[in-house]
């Protein structure tokens, strides 16, 4: 079994060692049948500011923040952080120095995590830099596309780290010796929260052959605001398909033809499901298993210690009652 994580993280300690944790929960049944489990992970060197910059529009970002942050970023109703920064810039400073502690991803800091791990024998790795992905696909892409669009650009990106699971793939081929038979693909900023990701896997490679695939259904519809942020399982012959996700946007992008036909996918956020649907895969979606975002790891005494702060500059009287409410314990 291979265990694909990709994307580009917020936190990279918090996503790996939530994401391990549970791994090496959820494996364990199958590891003691004597199956094989290899892990890849493809990300970004760079990490935290590709999400969590001022200009970030607050929508793309709630959902990685604490839940009473939550709360509260949605009361005061601001496009972005430099707008919100203006009425609580002890909490945005806040946020950006838990968001963006890990900036720069090396291997040796990703196998020092892994270590802690009872799977870290069996991960592979493939970091690449924002430079690489804009020289191979993005400047290319934005030549297409007209405009720098946060969340399509982000979905790009999320894209190339999916492809980026092939080099890791068949390196984990090579060093077991043999051939992987299924998948399981999970985005970085993800989280398991109930289900079995392990027992989903088998169930549908035994149920529904190597052509079946299951992802998440979220919010009661078949993709997320952001459709990368899921799982896929199922044999390898269809989860692998997605490696080629890369591929099939240049593929739309130098193409007059297939970059007319297809580019309301990019807008609708559908390309990761055309390029399975194009293949021949059999796309089913599950809330057998549910996931959330990996939120930023802030404890509530520093952010209540913020918002304290925060509220003495605010001249809004119901802003002002509703930060004082939500402080008070």
């Amino acid at each position: 079994m291979f265990v694909g994580l990709y994307g580009a993280t917020v936190n990279l300690d918090s996503s790996l060692k939530a994401i391990f944790d549970y791994l090496k929960k959820d494996t364990q049944t199958w590891r003691d049948e004597g199956h094989l489990v290899s892990i890849g992970i493809s990300t970004f060197k760079d990490t935290g500011p590709q999400f969590i910059t001022a200009e970030q529009k607050c929508e793309n970002i709630i959902d990685f923040m604490p839940e009473k942050l939550e709360r509260i970023l949605q009361k005061f109703n601001c496009s972005n952080l430099a707008e919100l920064q203006a009425f609580l810039p002890h909490t945005i400073q806040l946020i950006n120095g838990k968001s963006q502690n890990e900036l720069s991803v090396h291997e040796d800091h990703i196998k020092n995590i892994c270590s802690e791990y009872a799977l870290s024998e069996n991960v592979y790795l493939n970091i690449f830099s924002d430079k690489a992905f804009w020289q191979d696909t993005g400047e290319e892409f934005l030549q297409y596309f007209g405009n720098n669009d946060s969340l399509v650009m982000d979905d790009i990106k999320t894209c190339y780290c999916l492809s980026g699971l092939h080099k890791a793939a068949d390196a984990a081929e090579i060093s077991q010796n043999i051939d992987i038979d299924r998948m399981i693909l999970l985005n970085l900023n993800s989280e398991v929260v109930e289900g079995s990701l392990t027992h989903l896997c088998n169930q549908t490679v035994n149920k529904g052959g190597q052509n079946k695939i299951l992802s998440a259904k979220l919010k009661e519809k078949n993709i997320s605001e952001k459709e990368g942020d899921t799982y896929f399982v199922g044999g390898k012959n269809s989860v692998s398909k997605l490696f080629y996700t890369d591929t099939f946007i240049k593929n739309i992008i130098t193409s007059y033809v297939f970059g007319y036909v297809y580019r309301d996918k990019f807008i609708s956020q559908e390309i990761i499901q055309t390029v399975l649907y194009e293949n021949g895969c059999n796309v089913e979606f599950s809330s057998e298993v549910e996931i959330q975002k990996i939120r930023v790891n802030i404890p509530w005494p520093e952010l209540r210690e913020a918002l304290i702060k925060d509220s003495f500059g605010l001249k809004n009287e119901d802003l002002l009652r509703f930060i004082r409410n939500e402080t008070k314990n």
